[in-house]
């Protein structure tokens, strides 16, 4: 949707300008979070794996 070729118009121009630059910062942070989640899961279960043997 940030890519004129695939539409245009008034609203277009409003989402590119202002929507899609904030979505895509939000869109980027919960990606990092969402890394950091599966790493920190990864650790407890490697612990909890560890813990039981």
């Amino acid at each position: 949707m940030a890519d004129p070729r695939n539409w245009e118009g008034p609203k277009a121009q409003v989402f590119r300008a202002q929507v899609w630059p904030e979505v895509q910062s939000a869109l980027t942070d919960l990606r990092t979070n969402l890394a950091e989640l599966a790493r920190g899961i990864t650790e407890i279960n490697r612990r909890t794996a560890a813990a039981g043997s």
